[in-house]
């Protein structure tokens, strides 16, 4: 009887301890503050979708998104427009995973970073050699898993999760800023 209760006890903290973990890798203000620095300017514009501009991403992106408006964080100089950071969630295998991505004026991806992730494998997936490889792709490349993206072994939920939330941003992008003629 003790010895069952003393495994219930070492699993049920296990199990809690992997359900309440969550990794955080970089604040959203240190990757604004990194991003941003050349900036005379920083302005914040919530930006909401109507439901036709939502549903026109919907069907090109072929998933459905939760979010109804988007904030984004525009680094200006001279009044004109030097980057975009857009702050995107994911579902990763034990939960959301939170991404922050710059992407320049002309839609390529200038950095990218993971804010928090509940990942226990997946936590690889915030290291400097996984996310370089989105840097510079554009709403043209396919940002696919073994096409334009290796994923971090072991790891394939989080890594799709990260290349799903790179084409989300860089869609959002496109309609929401490109199309919409907002591009300052």
């Amino acid at each position: 009887m003790r010895r069952t209760f003393s495994i219930f006890i070492t699993v049920f903290i296990t199990a809690i301890s992997i359900l309440s973990y969550a990794e955080n890798y970089l604040s959203k203000d240190d990757f604004l503050k990194k991003i941003l620095s050349s900036s005379e300017k920083i302005e914040t514009k919530e930006i909401k979708l109507s439901e036709d501009k939502k549903k026109i991403i919907e069907k090109r992106f072929r998933y459905r998104i939760p979010e109804d408006s988007f904030t984004f964080y525009i680094g200006k100089t001279k009044e004109k427009t030097d980057v975009y950071c857009l702050v995107l969630r994911e579902r990763g295998k034990h939960g959301p995973i939170t991404f922050i991505f710059a992407i320049t004026q002309d839609g390529t991806i200038k950095d990218m970073a993971v804010l928090e992730s509940k990942e226990v494998k997946g936590s690889k997936i915030g290291k400097r050699r996984f996310l370089r490889q989105f840097i510079g792709k554009s709403f043209e490349d396919p940002l696919r898993l073994k096409k334009d993206i290796d994923a971090v072994t072991g790891a394939t939920i989080s890594s799709n999760a990260a290349t799903r939330a790179a084409r989300k941003a860089l869609m959002i992008w496109q309609e929401m800023i490109l199309t919409e003629g907002r591009g300052g």
